[in-house]
């Protein structure tokens, strides 16, 4: 036996390896299949209108805890997030000028739709505490009729433009999921795809007559609901002339995996590579509709997460949801999202939402309420560093033909650069003996890497809320949101005849650097 191969030997006793060795095949050059260019913004987030005042804060009371673990995901892909602010909720809204509440609820119960909400002048002073983010801002058309453009809808864009600035507005869409409009009652049965385009390009006129600075492109259209109704669909909304004006920035479909019962099984859901791979695999055919018709429109899902209606009926399920489970499917969507050319992911955020990637504020007292990061958070900041700092960076999905096993590779300026792998099989806490692992054989690598850094998204299981390290650092709400190094769990692996062997623990992920 080589001393290479007793070292990988020891490394896998020391891990309690127990399977043949998965070979993953990464080109060392760009093959088809590859991506195209990704975009430094594409993990972003999305925030439901009453919370985002809880997880940005205001001018008086900022949310340090917040902002600091925003920052920590611009810092590590070198480009500000582009928020979403918007929900169905938002698209029935009001505002009132003379207003000195930052917003009223049109119920006192924080758990109840928010229809009919008003924002004041003070709301806007959220959009300022994370400093250096640009926003998608929707201005609402659910409650409106006709083809007018109502004065509510005018004064929510000045304050929109007068506060956030142009500079930080990426851009404007105009109502949220239209094809709900008729099961919320808000529109006539009749209501169809082809009054919703007339209906908008009514409005992208009034708002460009309104504010003639406004860039020409920039608008993000259709915002159709996850599992929408073939009906409503892309081509036709392109047939029927919604970027006839050459306003369109992009699109935005929206997308929950899973609708959750008590009864739903992480493994069997979440932590399935193949039916996170199939889920996203549908908006490959609007994504190359795109690319062959309308190549300077991107693709945006604008309003993500892992399990629809999280807060309801019944109570949140963060047993499925909130999990470091939840924070792997995090980091296998962003990471297959990135592969298919999907420009940016907003991830979906609510005060007490179970999918949640930090609870911002202190709610009811209990301990899922109150302030703390979540594992899907952890998820993020991983595919965040898989995306790095480096311009030029493309992404390809290495099939490894398991519902388990999930691997990627990122190229900078055309050189491989990254592998990360993922270990979907069921690893809980309560289980005993030695927690399995999963051996990796990476050969072909190219001449001059002389060596791997090898870092650790872990946790003492997919079942638990607390322990997790992402290379051996922890955020907590305790450190204020920055991150604290806890463990020393990276290592340098040396290549050998151009080749490298790494075991990844089961419910674990790493990512292999490439040392020149």
């Amino acid at each position: 036996m080589s001393t290479y191969h007793k070292f990988f030997l020891l490394i896998s006793l020391c891990y309690g390896a127990s399977s043949q060795a998965v070979e993953i095949d990464a080109p060392e050059g760009l093959t088809k299949g590859v991506s195209k260019i990704v975009d430094h913004s594409f993990p972003s987030l999305a925030f439901e209108k009453a919370s985002f005042a809880e997880f940005a804060g205001n001018s008086t009371t900022p949310n340090v805890f917040s902002r600091n673990l925003v920052e920590t995901i611009t810092t590590k892909t070198s480009k500000n997030l582009i928020i979403r602010f918007l929900t169905i909720s938002r698209d029935h809204d009001h505002y009132n000028l003379s207003q000195k509440e930052a917003f009223i609820r049109p119920s006192p119960d924080a758990n109840k739709p928010l229809r009919g909400i008003s924002l004041g002048p003070a709301y806007y002073e959220s959009f300022e505490q994370f400093p250096g983010s640009n926003y998608t801002y929707m201005v609402p058309m659910g409650s409106s009729t006709g083809l007018s453009l109502s004065k509510d809808a005018v004064q929510q864009a000045k304050a929109a433009i007068d506060v956030i600035g142009l500079d930080h507005l990426q851009s404007f869409e105009i109502g949220n999921e239209p094809d709900l409009y008729v099961p919320q009652g808000v529109k006539d049965s009749g209501y169809n795809l082809e009054d919703y385009v007339k209906q908008w390009l009514a409005y992208a006129d009034q708002l460009n007559g309104n504010f003639t600075n406004i860039p020409k492109k920039f608008y993000q259209a259709l915002t159709f609901a996850s599992g929408h109704a073939p009906a409503w669909n892309q081509p036709g909304a392109f047939s029927d002339g919604i970027d006839q004006n050459g306003n369109v920035e992009s699109v935005s479909f929206h997308h929950y995996q899973i609708s959750a019962t008590p009864q739903t099984l992480l493994k069997d859901t979440l932590m399935n590579h193949q039916a996170i791979k199939n889920s996203l695999d549908q908006f490959q055919p609007p994504i190359k509709y795109l690319e062959a018709n309308h190549s300077d429109v991107s693709f945006v899902l604008g309003e993500t997460g892992n399990a629809l209606n999280p807060g309801g009926p019944g109570p949140h399920n963060y047993e499925l949801e909130g999990v470091f489970g939840a924070g792997l499917w995090t980091a296998d969507y962003l990471l297959y999202a990135m592969s298919i050319n999907i420009t940016r992911v907003q991830l979906q955020q609510g005060t007490g939402y179970a999918y949640d990637a930090w609870q911002p504020i202190n709610r009811k007292g209990t301990e899922e309420l109150a302030p703390h990061v979540r594992p899907p958070y952890y998820g993020i900041v991983f595919a965040a560093d898989f995306l790095g700092t480096q311009s030029n960076v493309r992404v390809k999905y290495l099939d490894l033909g398991s519902n388990k096993l999930s691997a990627y590779a990122s190229y900078e300026s055309g050189q491989l650069s990254k592998v990360a792998v993922i270990n979907f099989r069921e690893w809980n806490s309560t289980m005993t003996g030695d927690r399995p692992t999963q051996p990796f054989n990476i050969p072909k690598l190219p001449q001059d890497v002389k060596s791997v850094k090898v870092e650790r998204l872990t946790a003492p299981g997919a079942n638990v809320f607390k322990g997790v390290t992402w290379g051996g650092v922890e955020w907590t709400y305790e450190s204020n949101g920055k991150g604290t190094i806890v463990k020393n769990d990276t290592n340098m692996v040396d290549v050998k005849n151009r080749t490298v062997e790494v075991a990844v623990h089961s419910s674990e992920a790493a990512m292999l650097t490439l040392v020149r």
